[in-house]
Formats: C-alpha cells, sequence, structure tokens
C-alpha cells in the first residue's frame, strides 16, 4: 500500500481526494481519519460534498446504494466523472479492488468492458473508498429496468428479455474464462446498465445496450483457490459450501454437492427471471431436472437458458456458455436486432420518465 503525505497527495486542492481516486493503482493509507459521518448508510440522502480531514470531493449524484455501501457519481476535474464507492467496514472493499486489479491484467485489452475498471483505493479507519471509471451516469440496475417499465404498466418486451441473457451469457463466460473469477453475487441488483455497440454495427455507443457486472466484495480467485488445493488447473478447483449465499444457493448447493461456475450460472437464471416476471426466483425439482417453480411458455430459447444453466450436469465449463449463446444469437437476435435497436430507442424515454419519477 503507498502512503503518502496529505500534502503531496492533495497539494492546496480542496477536491484532492477525487484526484487521488481517479489514480489508476493507487492505494493510499488515510487510516488516521474516520469513515466519513456522511456517507454511513444511517444517513439516507446523499450528500453533495463529502470530507475526510481538511479534504473533499463533490457528488454530482448517487448511483446505487446497497446493504453495505453507497457509489457516487463525482466530480474529479474538467469533464471528468469517477464512480466511487464507499463501505463502512473495508475487508469486502479491499477485496473487491484486488480482484478487479486482477482481472484488468488477465483481460489484457479485450474483455473489460463487462467489468468495473479500478482506479485509486483510500483506506479509511473504519472503511474505505474506491475510484472506478465512470460506466454509467444514471446507475440503473435490471430491476431498476423492470421496475420502469412496471411504472408504465408494461412488461419488458420479449427481445430485450433475450438480448440482455445474451449479454449476461457474454460476460459470465469472459469472467469465468479469461479472469479464472467466481462472481458469487450475481444477481439482477449487480447488473448494471451501460451504453455500448453490440448492436451498432459501426462502433456507435447505444444507451443501455449493454451490462457491466459489479460488486466482486464476494468473489473468488480460482487461480489463488488452485494454488492453495494444488489442483493444476484453475477451472478444475471445486468449492464446497454455501458460500454464505443461501437465499440465491445454486442446485448443487441445495444438494450438498460441490460446486463453481454453476452459482454464477444460478445468478443468471434468477437475473432473467426478475426481467421476465418481476420476482425473485423459486426453483423445484421436476423428475430428474431442476426448473423455476414458475412456468414460462412464452420462449423455447428462454426455457432451454433456465434448463441448461439450472442441470449442468458433471462437466460444467464456460464453453458450455458460448454454445448457448451462440444459439441465441442465430436463432433468435440476427432476426430481430432491428426491431431490438427500436426497443432500446423508447427504453431510454421510459427509464428517464422512471428516474424523474423517482
Amino acid at each position: 500500500m503507498i502512503k503518502l503525505s496529505e500534502h503531496r497527495l492533495f497539494g492546496n486542492s480542496s477536491d484532492g481526494l477525487a484526484l487521488v481516486l481517479a489514480s489508476e493503482a493507487t492505494m493510499t493509507d488515510l487510516r488516521k481519519y474516520s469513515y466519513p459521518h456522511q456517507l454511513r448508510l444511517a444517513s439516507s440522502t446523499t450528500p453533495k460534498r463529502v470530507s475526510v480531514g481538511t479534504m473533499a470531493f463533490s457528488v454530482k449524484r448517487e448511483l446505487g446504494r446497497g446493504g453495505n455501501g453507497i457509489v457516487m457519481l463525482v466530480e474529479a476535474g474538467v469533464d471528468v466523472n469517477i464512480a466511487v464507492k464507499s463501505q463502512e467496514h473495508a475487508d469486502c472493499l479491499a477485496w473487491e479492488y484486488v480482484v478487479l486489479g486482477r482481472l484488468r491484467e488477465r483481460f489484457g485489452t479485450e474483455g473489460r468492458k463487462g467489468f468495473p475498471a479500478p482506479l485509486g483505493y483510500v483506506s479509511l479507519k473504519d472503511g474505505a473508498l474506491m475510484g472506478m471509471k465512470e460506466a454509467s451516469t444514471s446507475g440503473m440496475t435490471l430491476v431498476d429496468l423492470r421496475n420502469a417499465y412496471k411504472f408504465e404498466k408494461r412488461s419488458v418486451p420479449l427481445p430485450l428479455v433475450v438480448f440482455y441473457t445474451s449479454r449476461m451469457l457474454c460476460h459470465i463466460e469472459t469472467l469465468h474464462w479469461k479472469g479464472k473469477v467466481l462472481h458469487c453475487d450475481v444477481k439482477p441488483d449487480n447488473w448494471i446498465l451501460v451504453a455500448g455497440d453490440v448492436l451498432s454495427g459501426s462502433g456507435t455507443m447505444v444507451e443501455g445496450a449493454d451490462l457491466m457486472l459489479v460488486d466482486f466484495g464476494r468473489a473468488i480467485d480460482l487461480v489463488t483457490c488452485a494454488e492453495k488445493k494444488g489442483v493444476a488447473e484453475p477451472l478444475d478447483v471445486m468449492i464446497e459450501g454455501d458460500n454464505d449465499v443461501a437465499v440465491e444457493a445454486c442446485v448443487a448447493m441445495r444438494e450438498g454437492r460441490c460446486w463453481s461456475f454453476d452459482a454464477d450460472w444460478f445468478g443468471i437464471c434468477a437475473s432473467v427471471h426478475v426481467l421476465l416476471f418481476g420476482e425473485h426466483i423459486k426453483v423445484e425439482k421436476r423428475g430428474k431436472k431442476w426448473a423455476p417453480t414458475k412456468k414460462f411458455s412464452g420462449s423455447d430459447l428462454l426455457t432451454a437458458v433456465f434448463d441448461v444453466l439450472l442441470n449442468p450436469g458433471p462437466v460444467c465449463r464456460p464453453g458450455n456458455l458460448r454454445l448457448l449463446r451462440q444459439t441465441i444469437q442465430e436463432k433468435y437476435l440476427d432476426a430481430h436486432t432491428n426491431e431490438i435497436r427500436v426497443l432500446l430507442k423508447d427504453q431510454r424515454r421510459i427509464m428517464l420518465q422512471w428516474v424523474r419519477s423517482n
């Protein structure tokens, strides 16, 4: 951890804290200062200004709030914004910063866009702050998306559900195959809507045309696990126990078996289920296979997604997701690209109206 003096870090700039949080690969020890009282979760409103000792940063808006912390859009210079995550208990945030750094190294220049890009990290007496590159100005999640459509007394259109399912499959495959990391908390709250060029064909970014997976505080690094367990190949590592995620426990956890990638696969199912029905997934065993309790007959493709992801079989590999994604692309997305573009354009209006109403 880099330990620098306040003067060296911030000089005379009152917004110096934002500058150090915007500095890539910089970990700073400021544990002589307490966690900002304005950011404690007991406070229901997000402050416009956050202070640490004699230093501060300006908050443009809150992007998200969870059980452990807050994510804010912060000014870090002229026309420069970063996302800052604050957490009262630093352990999970410190681990998240480490994991995101390892993913950046393992991905190289490809595969990064589906995951947060870490910048600076500040350790405080009873908490921490982590800077990340700005990815979303709204912070809207898949849960927010479902609620936005519900606000208009509509369901999320099936083409968009299929499209977002494909994006989740793509990012989780990348995370497992290239990153060699299990997220272990995949759920609709942790998928953020971001701009993407998947549908444009010209590199033009379309708002809401991609997803980013956030909150890596419970992640498992398979490379580290393989070294500890004496396993030659990280992708062969198996985990025991439920990892304290009993509410969203995958089938292997429920049956008391070892698990790996299927924990995140179950999270994809849970996310798709919320988009379809607006409620948490419940599963049951029908014969030899597991399936959602709530039956769905609107798409054979999504039925196949649930079947494959809930019943991975004895060989659970990231390549299975690629085959599933290719099937979705060939049998559905290729024929509905224009329709999805139109729906995404209308979705921007729906999202804006919902944000204004909240």
